[in-house]
């Protein structure tokens, strides 16, 4: 009875063992299995992130991009305001004898090549520019 006793308990103890290495096996595997869904949940986080950032960073980008052409276009519009200031200042101090505002203006028409265009002159001034021979003549020609 003893040795039927003992060829029970060695067999469940081999079965046992058999059952543990199963078990151990499929936790192996099942450990295995999350470590790689980690890896992959991972790396499809780490591109998520990576494609927010070069989003974010596009998106600077074009905001520093169009901040840098409205500041270039407003020191543009400053500066041409400032030219336009100081031309207006030089020809208010400018003696306006006839010969020298027909010269300006005859240089001007001819610096600009335009086929039409308008002339604004001090009111003082008209009567002198209408009767230009000379600036008829670059306006005709």
């Amino acid at each position: 009875m003893e040795r039927i006793s003992e060829a029970v308990v060695s067999k469940t103890r081999v079965e046992a063992q058999g059952i543990i290495r199963e078990a151990e096996e499929k936790a192996r595997k099942e450990i295995e299995n999350a470590k790689k869904e980690r890896g992959t949940r991972f790396a499809a986080e780490k591109e998520r992130r990576l494609q927010e950032a070069e989003e974010e960073a596009a998106r600077i980008i074009a905001q520093g991009s169009v901040k840098g052409h409205q500041k270039l276009s407003s020191t543009k519009a400053d500066i041409i305001a400032q030219m336009i200031k100081k031309v207006k200042e030089t020809l208010a101090e400018t003696g306006s004898d006839e010969s020298h505002l027909v010269s300006l203006i005859t240089e001007a028409i001819d610096a600009l090549g335009a086929d039409k265009g308008r002339i604004y002159v001090s009111p003082k001034d008209v009567s002198t520019v209408e009767g230009s021979r000379e600036i008829a003549s670059c306006l005709a020609g």
